[in-house]
């Protein structure tokens, strides 16, 4: 996991940076979404799906993501959808593969603000970036926790496990229903 910063800028909701989590295996699309937030945010790169899911975990919270549909270990369209679970209002861009309709319709289900075809370039995502970045309360918003929300929170926990435990190859874990 990369951080990246820009020089310019500050928000105005924290007193500090704005943050841009970005899970992409991609150079290409790493390079237009830092080129896309540049003075405007803070840029924190994954390389896969868990560290995306672990980084979201983590403080500072990100202000918006930009994840591929596509990522090693856990997808993108699979890491949004738990994040969704814990967080159901985080902005989120989604990257996808040319003429790929079914990730497209997963990436709406799974509450993604936009969709990007492949290949991307800074012009097309900076719209969608700034409007993410522009999704945010100047306050918090309080939630009630339910209980449906805590074993939201446990079934991330486990799969999140369950994936450290596979990809140290100790062991190969099925797919649990979610």
């Amino acid at each position: 996991m990369t951080r990246s910063s820009s020089t310019e800028g500050s928000s105005s909701r924290r007193g500090s940076r704005r943050l841009v989590l970005v899970a992409t295996t991609s150079p290409d699309d790493r390079d237009a979404v830092v080129a896309a937030v540049a003075g405007k945010a803070d840029v924190c790169v994954c390389e896969d799906g868990v560290s995306f899911l672990e980084r979201l975990g983590q403080a500072p919270r990100p202000d918006a993501v930009v994840v591929a549909a596509q990522l090693p270990g856990l997808s993108g369209l699979d890491a949004l959808t738990l994040v969704r679970c814990d967080d159901p209002f985080l902005p989120a861009v989604v990257l996808l593969d040319p003429m790929d309709a079914e990730a497209k319709a997963l990436a709406r289900k799974a509450g993604a603000l936009a969709t990007l075809a492949r290949p991307i370039s800074p012009r097309d995502v900076v719209g969608w970036i700034e409007l993410a970045l522009s999704c945010f309360a100047p306050a918090p918003i309080d939630v009630k926790v339910t209980p449906r929300l805590g074993t939201a929170r446990a079934k991330v926990q486990a799969r999140l496990a369950q994936h450290r435990l596979s990809a140290s190859g100790a062991v190969r874990v099925a797919r649990p229903d979610l």
